[in-house]
């Protein structure tokens, strides 16, 4: 997890730099009500977060953000709030009742192709242990084959997993 922290923080002023560059086109097509409205601009105006990808595991130092170079091995994908100001976790056993429940799919598309769902972690490096933490998903794989890998995440819903009550639906 140290690794994954120190990571974010070399990350956080290009992943803000993206969203700011993301909003400007958006508002220079006039669709900026559009960039609020879903992924990355919803996130950012409504939770107050940046989220950036960090990769930990079997792959090589030298990739591009668009390949990286796996070997065979575990690995796992996260994604994780670089602005800080919603804490997530702590040190009880409900610490997931913290976490905005945002549900994101994660893909590795190279030699195999590797997809799911990006569950909630716990990212406790050595400098923060027993307190909340920045709010971090983590996708596990193993890829069986070296390659050139490259990696997809899109943010889908907020609270996906939640049941609605079939009363609550209402159909004609």
């Amino acid at each position: 997890d140290d690794y994954v922290a120190s990571a974010v923080e070399s990350a956080s002023g290009a992943t803000l730099q993206h969203i700011d560059e993301m909003k400007s086109r958006y508002e220079s097509v006039n669709a900026l009500a559009d960039f609020y409205a879903r992924g990355l601009g919803w996130v950012y105006d409504r939770l107050g977060m940046a989220l950036t990808v960090v990769i930990a595991g079997n792959h090589a130092d030298k990739s591009t953000a668009e390949e990286i170079t796996f070997h065979a091995g575990p690995s796992s994908i996260f994604i994780i709030d670089t602005i800080g100001k919603i804490k997530c976790g702590g040190g009880d056993e409900n610490w997931q009742e913290n976490q905005p429940p945002l549900t994101m799919w994660v893909r590795a598309n190279g030699p195999e192709i590797f997809a799911g769902t990006a569950l909630p972690h716990m990212l406790k490096p050595l400098s923060s242990r027993n307190k909340q933490h920045r709010c971090t998903w983590r996708y596990n794989f193993e890829p069986k084959s070296a390659g050139i890998y490259s990696i997809h995440v899109k943010l889908l819903t907020f609270n996906g997993f939640s049941d609605t009550p079939s009363e609550d639906c209402k159909t004609e």
